[in-house]
């Protein structure tokens, strides 16, 4: 399941970034979770990021640790794309909730 990590970096860590990610991944690594890709931002974030992860109980361990190790706070919130469906991405939208045979009409406009 991909996750999308919203976060802020504690004044202490600004310009220490390569410490603080490299501290990240050997914990991401450690808990079996990756980063799809991660950006600096301007404005109320410093940095929205892109991760997979197996269960939300890994994403929830990973922002609990990252305010312990006193790098910031993190905002998560999963993430839900498009299914293959050889439509070249206007097919319906791929919902966990959705179970055998049963389908979830889209959004106005999808």
């Amino acid at each position: 399941m991909k996750y999308i990590f919203m976060g802020t970096i504690a004044p202490e860590w600004i310009g220490r970034q390569k410490e603080r990610l490299q501290s990240c991944k050997v914990k991401a690594d450690e808990l079996g979770m990756g980063f799809e890709a991660i950006y600096y931002t301007q404005g109320i974030y410093d940095f929205v990021d892109v991760v997979e992860a197996s269960d939300t109980n890994i994403v929830l361990g990973f922002s609990l640790w990252y305010a312990k190790q006193g790098y910031g706070k993190i905002t998560t919130m999963p993430a839900f794309g498009r299914s293959s469906d050889g439509k070249g991405g206007r097919g319906r939208l791929s919902l966990p909730c959705e179970g055998p045979g049963q389908k979830v009409d889209k959004a106005p406009g999808m």
